[in-house]
């Protein structure tokens, strides 16, 4: 008879998996720039679904795109706040080459800006008098501690005490007060006991009396500050 000829043998392999991504800020990060991206990186080849249902809590201007040469989502938006955002990709965003979609991911993440500090202090002051002047501070989100340094000209100005801000109506006490150089004060506060204020105020007072004769000048200025 014949011989048998020996069969073809193959096998398909079955992708029932979801695709997944990593996202970007991370899920729970703090401290995140106001111009961040908002991305989601997927592990394999996607293709895209309903990209139109993503939304970002607390933003608006929403709208995303799918970069299929990276598979990366890449979310736009109008400019974020100082404050707590959750980014939501809904389930059949997109899917994977095997016809797989994607599964829900959400996340959230908290953003801060540049937070403006200012002194507010009289424009005059004559000699040998005492005047006050605020240490300004713009929209925190959960601040708690700080130092900053505090210039002038120590021939015409000298810092007698500074005391406690008002941020929200919580009292920003002063921890320590240091010369650092002539004429360079660094103030450290730190509020005890809270999960943060949020809000805007002033951080202290500072106490300042002119020993400078009439004529004289000099200005005061904050800087090297470092809030958390």
């Amino acid at each position: 008879g014949n011989p048998n000829e020996a069969a073809t043998q193959f096998s398909i392999a079955y992708d029932g998996t979801a695709p997944t991504a990593t996202v970007s800020p991370a899920d729970s990060a703090t401290g995140v720039a106001l111009d961040a991206p908002v991305t989601a990186i997927f592990g394999e080849d996607v293709v895209e679904g309903a990209l139109g249902d993503i939304t970002i809590t607390g933003a608006t201007g929403v709208s995303a795109t799918l970069s299929e040469a990276t598979d990366t989502i890449t979310i736009a938006h109008d400019a974020f706040a100082s404050d707590s955002y959750t980014v939501t990709i809904p389930a059949g965003a997109v899917d994977d080459l095997a016809g797989n979609p994607s599964a829900e991911i959400s996340w959230s993440f908290t953003t801060v800006g540049v937070v403006e500090v200012s002194i507010d202090a009289p424009a005059t002051a004559t000699a040998d008098s005492d005047f006050t002047a605020n240490v300004n501070i713009g929209e925190v989100v959960d601040f708690d501690a700080c130092n900053y340094d505090v210039s002038f000209d120590a021939s015409v100005l000298r810092l007698d005490s500074v005391t406690s801000g008002l941020i929200d109506s919580t009292t920003i006490p002063v921890s320590a007060l240091n010369e650092i150089t002539t004429g360079t004060w660094r103030v450290v506060q730190n509020v005890a006991g809270t999960d943060g204020v949020s809000g805007s105020g002033y951080l202290a007072v500072l106490n300042f009396h002119v020993i400078g004769a009439e004529g004289t000048s000099s200005t005061i200025t904050p800087s090297n500050g470092v809030l958390s």
